[in-house]
């Protein structure tokens, strides 16, 4: 297996001379070794038989092979999901690039063991979404890029990588906080030139998630209902540090029953899209495209006669450049 980065410890210089010994210092090889000890690879406290990350480790990622062998830390083993649960070794440790050379993980952050789907990390009290993808064989062998974000704020909350895709498997975000609105954007790099592109060149995914506060799990069945999620506008912070140039100041009425007015704000002058989308991102009205020149627009949506709006929760994205915002509108019809 080829290595894409590799860590060898200092203490491979001080090996043990006992068996016993040489795997007990293993603990110190990985991030976060200390928080589950022997059980990091062990399904018991006193080791034994190999917990489904320790079946990894002892496969691939042991240098050199065999009893004596020093822990290969590093990108491609953080990047693998060993336990199945969504979260990559490198999550679960925190450490997702595989960059750890010793001491602690980053503050805030729970760590979980990576040899048992039972456990899973967290940041700090917020909640995690696990997506379980089925029927993905088309794109077996890709990378698939997903990422959290708050539809209020249109910020990126955290973002994750899979590499080399089977036909079904888990991918799992941190950090939703109880009671807000989030999209889990993802798709296939299907060329495999490491860029997002709108479909159909990259295949591309959304999911409209409501955090209440406790773990949730969505599944995803493969289809070709494709949403340019432009994965590379993200929202800015200017020399100022506010966020963005763009603000969707007020949606009223919200519900809406008939003809909604919609109040926007711009810092700066450029090239305006205001579209309503549905719950999976679908475009259901492109309410202005073209140049803002002034610092404020006010726009209306009229559902009026609109038989097929349906009631349900609808969003304004607004984007002018590489800046977004969102903001929730609900239909009562």
């Amino acid at each position: 297996m080829k290595r894409l980065s590799t860590i060898v410890l200092c203490s491979a210089f001080l090996l043990p001379l006992s068996e016993g010994n040489a795997r007990d210092a293993r603990v110190t090889q990985i991030p976060s070794g200390n928080a589950f000890q022997c059980m990091t690879c062990h399904n018991f406290s006193t080791g034994g038989s190999r917990n489904p990350f320790g079946q990894t480790v002892e496969s691939d990622f042991l240098n050199p092979a065999g009893p004596f062998g020093v822990v290969d830390w590093g990108n491609e083993l953080a990047l693998f999901d060993s336990d199945g649960d969504g979260f990559t070794n490198g999550e679960e440790l925190g450490d997702a690039e595989g960059a750890w050379l010793s001491g602690p993980v980053m503050p805030g952050y729970t760590v979980s063991n990576p040899g048992s789907d039972m456990s899973t990390p967290r940041m700090g009290a917020t909640a995690n979404v696990v997506v379980d993808l089925k029927d993905m064989g088309e794109h077996e062998g890709k990378s698939l890029w997903m990422r959290l974000v708050d539809v209020e704020t249109g910020m990126e909350v955290t973002r994750t990588q899979r590499i080399n895709i089977s036909s079904e498997f888990k991918v799992g975000l941190m950090g939703m906080e109880a009671g807000k609105d989030y999209f889990v954007d993802f798709f296939v790099d299907e060329n495999n030139n490491g860029t997002y592109e709108a479909p159909p060149a990259d295949k591309a995914w959304r999911i409209a998630v409501t955090a209440n506060g406790q773990d949730m799990t969505e599944t995803f069945t493969n289809s070709d209902n494709y949403v340019d999620i432009m994965w590379g506008q993200v929202v800015s912070v200017d020399e100022n540090g506010e966020v963005g140039s763009l603000t969707v100041e007020s949606v009223y009425p919200n519900p809406v029953s008939d003809i909604a007015t919609i109040d926007i704000s711009s810092k700066a002058v450029g090239q305006l899209v205001v579209e309503v989308v549905d719950m999976y991102g679908n475009v259901v009205t492109t309410l202005f495209d073209g140049v803002m020149t002034e610092s404020a627009k006010t726009l209306t949506w009229n559902i009026s006669g609109r038989a097929d709006i349906a009631s349900g929760r609808y969003y304004v994205h607004v984007s002018m450049g590489n800046d977004i915002a969102v903001a929730p509108l609900t239909v009562n019809r």
